[in-house]
């Protein structure tokens, strides 16, 4: 089999914090058992499940999906919204 990768000149999805972005993602798949928002809480407790829930009920997200459900557009508009609140 040959796989062929190609790679965009400028990347897809430009996060407003990268760490921030990747830290949520990191949370999200280091306790997939948990909801998104638990997740995020456990790993950013600043922000509160309540203010989570809020933020993904605005991004059209239901509050009780599990990461492997949320696409990379999807982590980033959620990584916006927490590093524009900061």
């Amino acid at each position: 089999a040959v796989v062929k990768i190609d790679m965009y000149q400028t990347p897809k999805y430009l996060p407003k914090n990268a760490g921030l972005f990747f830290g949520i993602v990191r949370a999200a798949f280091d306790m997939r058992r948990k909801t998104v928002v638990n997740a995020i809480n456990l790993r950013y407790p600043k922000y509160g499940k309540e203010y989570l829930s809020q933020v993904l009920e605005s991004l059209g997200i239901d509050i009780n999906v599990r990461g492997e459900r949320l696409s990379v557009s999807d982590f980033v508009a959620i990584s916006d919204v927490l590093a524009s609140g900061q």
